[in-house]
C-alpha cells in the first residue's frame, strides 16, 4: 500500500500523477522487455522534465542551495517511485512470508 506525500515546496512534479502513469504503462504492454522500456522512457522524460525546472529556478535565483535541496528531493522521489512500482510488479514475492 502505498502513502500519500506530504505537499513539498521542492516538488517539481506530481508524485501520484508519475506514479500512475507508470502503472498504467505496465498493465498495457504484454512482454516484461515491452514494460520496462515503456517504465524507464517514461522515467527518462520526468528526469528531463525536472531537470530543466531545477536549472531554471536556479537561472532566476541563483540560489545554489536551494537547486541542490530540490535535486536532492527530486533524486528521493525517484528511488521511492522506482521502489513503489519495482516491488509488487516486478519482483514481487509468491509468499511474502519469506
Amino acid at each position: 500500500m502505498t502513502t500519500p506525500l506530504p505537499p513539498s515546496p521542492e516538488r517539481f512534479f506530481d508524485f501520484d500523477a508519475v506514479r500512475r502513469d507508470m502503472a498504467d504503462l505496465h498493465k498495457s504492454k504484454d512482454t516484461a522487455a515491452d514494460r520496462r522500456t515503456a517504465v524507464v522512457g517514461r522515467l527518462k522524460l520526468l528526469v528531463a522534465e525536472v531537470r530543466t525546472k531545477i536549472s531554471r529556478q536556479l537561472d532566476a535565483d541563483g540560489n545554489g542551495r536551494r537547486c541542490a535541496a530540490a535535486l536532492s528531493a527530486f533524486l528521493d522521489d525517484l528511488i521511492r517511485l522506482l521502489y513503489e512500482h519495482t516491488v509488487p510488479r516486478v519482483y514481487h514475492a509468491t509468499n511474502p512470508s519469506d
